[in-house]
């Protein structure tokens, strides 16, 4: 490697690091100034400030140049290291073999960053929910507000409450972000558990229903958030391997490649979402059309067979995790559309309510809102089977805001 490389890319970063400590700041607040309020609005609240929000993303663009710089000179010096002995021919495989491994570490670092994830930003409505969900978590960090509120679980929590109305009806006292994934079972809090490490979160709001309970296979984000460090938990708490051997391969091919974990990202944002969601538009096809006739479809997926018992007790190893890192959960027992409960086995019910209860009485983290304490839903209130339309949420999340701001309150009245 010549010295000249080496000491050019030494100079770049150090030349980048002075830009930002000199300039980032200043720089910052003038893009504030200029452009904050449409940077605001395009934030759909994700964040409040938008100069800070700016002086972040020059910050991490440091990071993410000094270090991609690094990692090339380490994987260029093991490169010509490991080939030094090789014929000629033959050189190039340790440094594409170091290199890809530089790729990778790479990567894993710039998922740990906004700016990263923002290059896969799409547009609203338009962004794939990994980087969506990664975009709020790093963002949920830059907010000031002293109470931080996740809100968590499957794509009925993002349907049922409206993070920006609450954020707004509590003022500064409080910051809630929504990281629901869509088709979330209850093992899936254990990943947002884990993604929540090192992070903020004091109080994590859960909408559950028979969704999150009573379905068969794996989730939509397991292959995505499945690693090796899950594997001993998966199967401690009654996981069987056999259940999709094709999404746990991926999740634990991504735990390995983060290249590879961003195969979706990368394909919504490169060839649109249009081309990247054809499967789902083409099993929306398939749905038939008869209202009857779909509600007994979707009701036959929903049963108490074994999974019911290892996803309890997933989601129970989760509240218990958040009580060790001294995290309130607050548990709304929620609902599906009355017309598809009215089809589902009337066994399936009771059973979660039991089981929420039971959470409630052997974890004092727990704040269980119970069915009746909630807002009532009926059939015209949802949009599908499983997601309530806008006028709904704006009720529920009212309701909630009560909740939360009694519980402020109390933790306050505590801290004193």
């Amino acid at each position: 490697m010549r010295r000249t490389f080496v000491f050019a890319s030494l100079a770049l970063s150090a030349v980048a690091w002075m830009a930002y400590g000199l300039l980032g700041h200043s720089l910052a607040g003038w893009i504030g100034r200029k452009w904050g309020g449409q940077m605001l609005r395009m934030g759909d609240g994700k964040f409040s400030d938008a100069a800070a929000f700016m002086e972040h993303r020059f910050f991490d663009a440091a990071l993410l140049f000094t270090t991609g710089i690094g990692l090339l000179l380490v994987a260029a010096a093991l490169g010509a290291l490991l080939g030094r002995r090789l014929p000629r021919l033959w050189k190039w495989i340790p440094h594409a073999v170091t290199g890809f491994a530089a790729l990778n570490i790479w990567i894993k670092i710039a998922m740990g960053t906004c700016l990263f994830w923002c290059f896969f930003w799409n547009g609203k409505n338009k962004t794939d929910n990994f980087t969506q969900f990664h975009i709020k978590l790093q963002l949920m960090d830059e907010n000031p507000a002293p109470v931080k509120v996740v809100l968590g679980g499957s794509s009925q929590t993002r349907t049922q409450i409206d993070h920006r109305l609450l954020n707004h009806r509590l003022g500064p006292d409080l910051f809630s972000t929504e990281l629901h994934f869509p088709g979330s079972y209850g093992f899936d809090f254990l990943f947002l558990d884990r993604k929540l490490a090192g992070h903020k979160a004091d109080i994590i709001v859960c909408y559950l229903s028979e969704v999150n309970f009573f379905n068969d296979g794996l989730s939509v984000g397991f292959p995505l958030f499945f690693s090796f460090g899950d594997l001993p938990d998966f199967l401690r708490l009654g996981g069987n391997l056999q259940w999709d051997k094709k999404a746990e391969g991926y999740g634990l091919l991504s735990h390995v490649l983060p290249a590879f974990q961003l195969r979706e990202s990368l394909a919504q944002r490169l060839l649109g979402d249009d081309v990247a969601k054809v499967r789902q538009r083409q099993r929306d096809t398939t749905l038939s059309t008869n209202m009857h006739e779909r509600v007994i479809e979707a009701a036959a997926t929903y049963h108490g067979k074994e999974q019911s018992a290892f996803e309890m007790a997933a989601f129970e190893l989760f509240v218990a995790r958040c009580q060790a890192e001294h995290r309130t959960v607050v548990l709304c027992c929620g609902q599906v559309n009355p017309l598809l409960a009215r089809e589902l086995d009337p066994a399936l019910r009771p059973q979660m309510v039991s089981f929420l209860k039971s959470l409630a009485a052997h974890h004092d983290n727990v704040v269980l809102l119970e069915e009746s304490a909630l807002p009532k839903q009926t059939p015209e209130d949802y949009e599908d089977l499983t997601h309530v339309n806008p006028e709904t949420q704006v009720r529920f999340t009212e309701a909630l805001g009560d909740v939360l701001e009694k519980l402020i309150r109390r933790k306050e009245v505590a801290a004193k």
